[in-house]
């Protein structure tokens, strides 16, 4: 046991130089590698200790992964990857653009028209979603047009663009008018109210991630009654909540999705938050079980037994998918469907996506070379998405968009449950909408504020000043 404590302890300290190198580059905490090694520190060497000295309530995905050769083997693998993506991070991050986006100081105001337009377009998105019968986020709807869906799931998607505009927007100002204070309460309701009825942790989590993200943007400082109180709202509630409400809603409905007024006449809403005190943490401390969630330890162990007698070697195959990505399924009907957590949960007889997480999907890519080059490719990648928003920012006029965009995006791109092809296709995807969205923005505001927008939406000198 004292091996595997000293690789983790060593794991750590490689991560704390890393955060410390790159905060004196980049003097922001919420820089992408920051944030991807923040994450990658829950799933591993964390995970690692909780299974080593909690090993009666670590809710393991495979109880054979507690066995302490497994984990020091796991952890020598662990210590490789995290060691290859802090290198690949840091060596492309030396001669990349600063990153002034991160430590300017904003003084942002709204302009409502364009906004209010634009979150009504991906309100109605949410509306179709729901009248359809598809509003919930672990399951399909049957009658459901998946080619159609995708499109209307990217357009509701972009709501937390505005959700991120609208706390910028907060924290930035001391004085708010009658009218933006309505908006600002209406995308929260709107946004909140339907991350509750479509029982994601995921979703609920991020609302909170972007509130904290975009504060430390704006105030520069941490918040730390901000993060309390996030932290209790994930693990008394999100957590219990969610996994309540799942399971109810999976044994009265028998997988299907009902209409939504058969949906709020049976109350499961306010059954389920009624259980959640009492459901499944009752008797494990709701802290362990709620970390039990990152569990990139536990499908790194997995993944080494399955591949690659019953998973072959992928060799980066999925590459291909990147390109292909933007093209809209419904203008190609038969685009290649890549879903790496879909064919991983079908191996595991699960009717469910499973995440391999970032480790798990480099060692099925090839094994032990595979997480040296992948993570070191994971680092590169990052680094150069640091580098677009930087240089897009340069542009005065498209800056509070690119902070608007990056502070929701920043969860998607250091997420350790997604995947290194998803995120670099949903990246290709996503720059090239809001390429269009920022086009019509101009397009929209220049007829309504032509006197205004003549230097730009940004005016900057001795107060930043964002008007979009």
């Amino acid at each position: 046991m004292t091996i595997l404590v000293f690789i983790n302890i060593l794991i750590l300290l490689i991560i704390f130089i890393f955060l410390r190198s790159n905060f004196k580059r980049t003097r922001s905490l919420i820089d992408l590698g920051n944030l991807f090694a923040l994450s990658l520190v829950l799933n591993y060497p964390l995970r690692t200790l909780q299974l080593t000295f909690f090993r009666d309530q670590a809710l393991p995905e495979d109880p054979r992964v507690l066995n302490i050769s497994i984990l020091i083997k796991l952890s020598c693998m662990i210590f490789i990857g995290l060691a290859a993506f802090c290198f690949g991070y840091y060596l492309s991050e030396k001669n990349r653009y600063n990153r002034d986006f991160l430590t300017n100081e904003y003084r942002i105001q709204l302009f409502l028209p364009f906004w209010i337009v634009f979150y009504s377009i991906t309100l109605l998105a949410t509306i179709y979603k729901v009248i359809t019968s598809n509003y919930v986020s672990f399951l399909i709807g049957g009658n459901v047009n998946i080619l159609f869906a995708n499109t209307i799931e990217n357009i509701h998607t972009m709501g937390w663009f505005c959700f991120a505009a609208v706390w910028l927007d907060f924290w930035s100002r001391r004085y708010r008018g009658i009218w933006p204070n309505i908006f600002f309460l209406s995308v929260n309701m709107t946004t909140l109210a339907y991350q509750i009825m479509q029982g994601s942790k995921t979703f609920l989590m991020l609302s909170g991630i972007i509130i904290i993200l975009s504060y430390y943007l704006i105030r520069k400082k941490i918040p730390i009654i901000g993060l309390v109180i996030f932290l209790c709202w994930t693990i008394f509630f999100v957590f219990p909540f969610v996994s309540s409400f799942r399971d109810m809603f999976l044994q009265e409905y028998k997988g299907e999705i009902p209409q939504i007024s058969s949906f709020i006449s049976d109350s499961l809403l306010r059954e389920a938050y009624e259980n959640t005190q009492r459901y499944r943490y009752s008797q494990i401390n709701p802290v362990l079980s709620s970390l039990s969630r990152f569990a990139g330890t536990d499908h790194l162990y997995i993944i080494d037994r399955l591949v690659p007698e019953i998973m072959p070697y992928r060799f980066g195959k999925n590459l291909f998918y990147i390109i292909v990505s933007p093209i809209p399924r419904i203008l190609w009907p038969s685009k290649p469907i890549v879903a790496l957590g879909g064919e991983y949960g079908k191996t595991l007889n699960t009717i469910t996506s499973v995440t391999p997480f970032p480790l798990g999907e480099m060692y099925w890519n090839g094994g032990i070379i595979g997480i040296v080059f992948g993570m070191f490719l994971w680092g590169v990648c990052l680094s150069m998405i640091m580098s677009i928003f930087a240089f897009f920012w340069k542009k005065k006029r498209y800056r509070l968009l690119v902070i608007a965009i990056y502070i929701s995006r920043a969860y998607w791109l250091t997420t350790c449950e997604g995947t290194l092809v998803m995120m670099l296709a949903s990246l290709l995807k996503w720059l090239i909408a809001y390429s269009i969205i920022t086009m019509l923005a101009f397009k929209f505001t220049t007829i309504l504020m032509r006197e205004e927008i003549s230097t730009g939406f940004l005016y900057w000198g001795k107060e930043d000043r964002a008007i979009l």
